[in-house]
């Protein structure tokens, strides 16, 4: 049985955190013996899952608690040896809870990269070619995952797997029956346009610029309603945002949620005017909905699976966001056509069954 120490799981509720629940869930159990290192206290949507682990360890933050971090980390892998680490990343300063691997022989290091950007960049650029010397494997999610974390010229350099994030397609399958019923619970009616946006509240995925798009829908189509699932620092900041631009009424601030899958029933349309993403778990899912979405062009292309993103750059103004959310709209396929929607995960290589297998197959490597 091989021994796999997985990393990467913080505080948030993100791509790289229902990445690993994924794995922990389905994963063989007879064949790999998982644990975890934490950094951070997770999320109460995960605390349950984290159990699946066969042990779950915790570290202190080398940003809080830098001495501590430093002695705690040394313990940690003097103390426990591993076949794998795989580090799940959206920055390479992630390698600063890898390190000390080094001093370890026959151990494979998987840097498994989930974002195309990140905000930490002095850190990101200073730690990635330290990590490079010292990586086995490279997987990836995107194209622009892997130039951000391997370099533009990866494909000349390295063999990037290319993992997919992959789902479980039947649990967003579109229902009216959970559509009613939580907008019901909502208090919005049949005919409001339901506008959703599920993501972290950090500048990363750009909510001040989404509040000013549905300022401009919101005077051309009165009965619309702005959902916002997530939590981050940028709450307050952006509650009083809404008040100034005179639409507090008409947007829901929704914190953390443990029922995305129908949650998305409830929406119409998901907007992603992101500064920069990998492939955006959140973006599947909804399109498995048979949710139309707008993204900007910063999020990656191959999240168009369904046929139903639109891409829009960030310095188009708020007018032609608001032209293509109307357009899409009006020219989205039938919720209630899963078969359709599945058959485009099938093609695209997006269900979960098929990444799951693909990384048992990728940790049975010698």
């Amino acid at each position: 049985m091989k021994k796999i120490l997985l990393i990467g799981m913080t505080s948030g509720v993100g791509g790289i955190e229902t990445f690993i629940m994924n794995l922990l869930d389905r994963v063989d159990r007879s064949k790999y013996s998982i644990d975890l290192l934490l950094f951070q206290d997770v999320d109460e949507k995960f605390s349950k899952n984290i159990k699946k682990a066969r042990h779950v360890f915790k570290v202190r933050s080398v940003r809080h608690h830098p001495i501590g971090w430093f002695f705690d980390i040394i313990k940690f892998y003097f103390t426990h040896k591993y076949d794998i680490v795989h580090a799940n990343e959206c920055s390479a300063k992630t390698f600063l809870y890898c390190w000390p691997i080094i001093f370890q022989k026959n151990v494979r290091f998987i840097v498994h990269s989930h974002n195309g950007s990140d905000s930490g960049k002095f850190m990101h650029f200073f730690m990635r070619p330290i990590q490079q010397i010292f990586t086995t494997d490279r997987w990836s999610c995107s194209t622009e995952a892997s130039k951000w974390m391997f370099g533009k010229e990866f494909m000349n350099k390295y063999h990037v797997v290319d993992i997919k994030n992959g789902i479980d397609v039947s649990k967003y399958r579109f229902s009216k029956t959970i559509r009613d019923n939580y907008r019901n619970r909502l208090h919005v009616d049949s005919n409001t346009v339901v506008v959703g946006s599920i993501a972290r509240l950090e500048e990363q995925k750009n909510h001040a610029f989404l509040l000013k798009i549905f300022k401009n829908y919101l005077d051309r189509n009165p009965n619309s309603l702005l959902l916002i699932a997530g939590e981050g620092s940028l709450k307050k900041q952006l509650v009083n945002e809404t008040g100034d631009l005179g639409i507090k009424s008409r947007v829901k601030f929704l914190g953390n949620r443990n029922d995305i899958p129908n949650l998305l029933q409830a929406m119409d349309i998901l907007m992603m005017p992101s500064l920069y993403e990998g492939m955006p778990f959140i973006g599947m899912e909804a399109q498995a909905a048979g949710i139309p979405i707008v993204a900007s062009d910063s999020v990656d292309h191959d999240l168009n699976i369904t046929n139903q993103v639109t891409f829009l750059k960030l310095s188009d103004p708020v007018s032609v966001w608001c032209d293509q959310m109307n357009s899409s709209l009006k020219n989205s396929v039938d919720r209630e056509d899963f078969e359709l929607f599945k058959s485009c995960f099938l093609k695209e290589g997006y269900l979960i069954s098929y990444t799951i297998d693909k990384i048992e197959k990728e940790y049975d490597l010698a």
